[in-house]
């Protein structure tokens, strides 16, 4: 029992480091340039000039030919660098201003017409893309009376286990079993995954004790700790997770000698496979797998499958309405062990959970970990009726990620209105100057002339 204990908190783990990749549609659909629903994210330490402001009198504007706020949140963090609801309340150089790229604006050098605004200064945010995709700029203002943006790109109902964004939804079942029970794109109404499945295995006292995602059933319920805002939801901790409008990024460490050292009798973790099942495309629409390794296949039950040393930088699903996902690991590691691809289409399997069958049921195998596991995964939202490879662009994306270049801009008066008169070449200052001047002579000759007749 106790074996079976440890097997849990191991697939746990990695169930939230393989979130499938879980991967969601933009409604506003992403064409030609992709990024507009990233996520740009700019330390604390780049907002000095807003040291200690607390964070309820900061507000996001833009300019796109009048002043507007815009969608953003400062997430804190505490000592150990993990988000949390609330810190401080203060803007510290740990926190992290977060905003989507697509609402920014161009470059202004007016203000607001807000006398709080005017009386500090503002931070200009411009988006740096080394992919020359987006461009534009964010103004941080400080000012308790300019309003802010009520735009809510994601959300989330813990009660019911489900994560709504503008392009998805994606819903759990704790009590029947760990991992994704549902996944809705584009607002089309079916469901693209049949569930997360998981599958463990370890030697104890000459036997092998084997787990799937059901056995752990009751055991974990999501978004306990969850950090909430209006552009992104995020946890941290080993398991560290962040839900974006399209995006979805995951960061988990593991001390796999450590879950051995829980195993009774000097058992070990043997292998531990993650995927994510799909539904019947003839349900979804979703047909096709792509993958970097240049693998493409038709999902169709057809009895494929594919176990193989070659990992991939990234793969996708895709086709129909629903639109489709790239899932990538930008960092996948571990210090002794052997990943390999796992990748199975057959509408017959000899013994499976879920709906009995699988359609690009597809994830990572390790067999024989030992040492730190360490795996980060990212996963991208594609345009309805993606039909051919598009993940090498997103992986391309994932490999150069935005930054904001920040500078602060005080307020100034407007200059002084040019009273010169330029049709006539009369200049009104300098005759000004020269009347002042007649009159002031007039008045000393008239008291000369009164004081000599005096």
């Amino acid at each position: 029992m106790h074996s079976r204990v440890v097997l849990t908190f191991a697939l746990i783990g990695l169930f939230f480091g393989s979130l499938f990749g879980v991967g969601w549609i933009s409604a506003e659909t992403p064409t030609a340039t992709p990024r507009t629903l990233d996520p740009l994210i700019v330390q604390g330490s780049q907002l000095s000039s807003f040291a200690s402001v607390p964070i309820t009198e900061v507000v996001l504007f833009v300019f796109d030919g009048s002043w507007r706020p815009v969608p953003f949140q400062i997430d804190e963090r505490d000592s150990e660098g993990d988000h949390v609801m609330f810190e401080d309340g203060l803007i510290d150089a740990n926190d992290e201003l977060v905003f989507i790229v697509g609402d920014a604006g161009s470059a202004e050098t007016s203000w607001p017409a807000d006398n709080v605004a005017r009386q500090h200064d503002r931070l200009r945010i411009e988006v740096d893309d080394a992919l020359s995709q987006v461009s534009g700029f964010v103004y941080l203002f400080r000012s308790d009376t300019l309003p802010r943006s009520d735009t809510q790109y994601v959300m989330v109902d813990a009660a019911n286990e489900r994560i709504s964004s503008i392009s998805y939804t994606v819903g759990f079942n704790s009590a029947q079993f760990i991992g994704i029970d549902s996944l809705h794109l584009n607002g089309e109404s079916a469901d693209l995954v049949d569930r997360q499945k998981a599958r463990a295995s370890a030697s104890v006292f000459g036997g092998t004790v084997t787990q799937n995602e059901e056995d752990f059933a009751g055991l974990f319920q999501p978004f306990t700790s969850i950090v909430t805002g209006p552009v992104r939801l995020i946890e941290g901790g080993d398991f560290a997770t962040a839900f974006y409008p399209a995006r979805f990024d995951v960061t988990v460490r593991l001390d796999i000698d450590f879950l051995n050292s829980q195993i009774p009798f000097g058992g070990t973790i043997q292998s531990i496979r993650l995927s994510v099942d799909h539904a019947p495309p003839a349900s979804t629409g979703a047909n096709q797998y792509f993958d970097s390794n240049g693998i493409s296949a038709t999902i169709d039950g057809s009895d494929d499958s594919l176990i193989t040393a070659d990992l991939r930088d990234w793969y996708q699903i895709s086709g129909g309405a629903l639109g489709g996902y790239v899932s990538m690991y930008p960092q996948l590691s571990i210090d002794s062990g052997t990943f390999s691809t796992y990748y199975a289409d057959d509408v017959a399997p000899s013994d499976d959970t879920g709906d009995g069958q699988q359609f690009a049921d597809t994830g990572m195998i390790v067999d024989s970990p030992s040492g730190i596991l360490v795996a980060q995964q990212s996963v991208y939202v594609l345009p309805p009726n993606t039909n051919t490879a598009v993940g090498a662009s997103y992986f391309q994306n994932q490999s150069n990620p935005l930054t904001g270049m920040v500078s602060a801009e005080t307020f100034t008066l407007p200059t002084a209105i040019d009273l010169t008169v330029q049709s006539t070449g009369f200049s009104i200052i300098p005759a000004v100057v020269l009347g002042g001047v007649l009159i002031l002579c007039c008045i000393l000759t008239i008291k000369l002339v009164f004081t000599v007749r005096a």
